[in-house]
């Protein structure tokens, strides 16, 4: 549970930290608009209750279309999404977004794209 400042309780879904703070998805909090209504505000959470999302895909192989278009060197945030540097035949900048990932195998270290939402945002740099 977190509890924010007027001592409403809202269930965290997702806690990722960053250099100097921490991203929190909230359940009931789904619009940049209603986040602002938290801004600057005092957050609470027990840390035992919080399920970081540690996903570091580096050196996975990414495969879109049943192929593979390279491996994961990078993962960097300017902002509001990462971006993974992704380096094989070409290289290319992919903007983490909802539902890319169609299926992960972490024992394989390979990720399977959703290649209509990779062909829509990835940027080929050669």
């Amino acid at each position: 549970m977190l509890s924010i400042l007027a001592g409403v309780g809202l269930a965290i879904i997702m806690a990722d930290s960053r250099d100097s703070f921490v991203i929190f998805k909230v359940t009931g909090i789904d619009s940049c608009e209603a986040a602002e209504n938290y801004r600057n505000k005092a957050i609470f959470a027990d840390m035992e209750v919080v399920e970081r999302d540690d996903s570091d895909y580096s050196g996975y192989r990414v495969i879109v279309d049943g192929r593979e278009v390279g491996s994961i060197t990078e993962i960097n945030n300017y902002g509001s999404k990462d971006i993974w540097s992704i380096e094989g035949e070409n290289n290319i900048m992919l903007p983490y977004i909802d539902n890319l990932i169609e299926s992960k195998d972490d024992e394989a270290k390979t990720i399977t794209l959703n290649s209509e939402i990779f062909n829509q945002v990835a940027v080929y740099e050669n």
